[in-house]
């Protein structure tokens, strides 16, 4: 699949959970809180395949507004044009990882350390 398709579909992903969340007022059940509802975990989800520019609109939105119904439009705006970047950069990794085994193993093994280094502060946390 192109990576502009993979990119436009995800943006159709947020753009849609977006107006789902102004709909139902989701800015307004952020600040008061409420348990997880549909819209959640539709974010969860979201986030899930697009984490970084996910995570880092969220952020970004925090530095820039006070008020809920700017921050969630600014964090929708921002994570929807930080995806392009995102999946580019995710595509250059990937044919940069394909050219040979040694660069394969090159991603592969800080990656697999980190996850190795998640697990044993989870462990540790579970266990205090």
């Amino acid at each position: 699949m192109p990576i502009a398709k993979i990119i436009r579909w995800n943006v159709a992903l947020i753009v849609a959970l977006g107006f789902y969340g102004l709909a139902t007022n989701e800015p307004y059940w952020r600040d008061t809180g409420h348990g997880p509802w549909l819209y959640d975990y539709l974010f969860w989800f979201g986030l899930a395949l697009n984490g970084p520019s996910g995570f880092a609109a969220d952020y970004l939105s925090q530095l820039n507004s006070t008020s809920t119904e700017v921050r969630f439009v600014i964090q929708y705006a921002l994570w929807s044009l930080l995806l392009w970047p995102q999946w580019k950069l995710y595509r250059a990794i990937a044919m940069w990882s394909r050219e040979s085994r040694r660069r394969q193993m090159a991603l592969y093994c800080p990656v697999q350390e980190s996850w190795r280094r998640v697990t044993v502060l989870i462990q540790t946390d579970e266990s205090s």
